[in-house]
């Protein structure tokens, strides 16, 4: 009974193992060493498909897109606005005014993404 379990592991050992030999022989390197410094780093820095930016790479969306944005979401105007830093980051802080309720109130948005903090 060892001896059919050992072909078998033989027989699809031998059928895997060139298949993943030529494999690593078809690929090329994706990584080297820099002339000019002695560390090991990326050869060819291609993007991969699928992959976004980081939101500080992205360019920053206009006060007022985010503007109507917000009046949109909250069926409200703006105000007043200005803008600040809050952790590093550009801030605009929006005052908003309803109609329906009479109601004031301040609504902050991040000004790289557009998003509310």
């Amino acid at each position: 009974m060892k001896q059919a379990a050992t072909s078998t592991w033989r027989h699809w050992a031998g059928r895997i193992l060139p298949v993943l030999g030529v494999g690593l022989l078809l690929l090329q390197p994706a990584t080297g060493f820099a002339k000019d410094k002695k560390k090991f780093r990326l050869a060819d820095p291609v993007p991969v498909q699928g992959m976004r930016e980081p939101p500080r790479a992205m360019a920053a969306v206009s006060v007022d897109r985010i503007i109507s944005d917000i009046e949109r979401r909250y069926n409200a105007r703006v105000v007043d606005h200005k803008e600040s830093q809050s952790n590093g980051r550009r801030v605009h802080v929006l005052k908003l005014y309803s109609e329906k309720n009479g109601k004031v109130w301040t609504v902050r948005v991040d000004a790289e993404t557009g998003r509310e903090m």
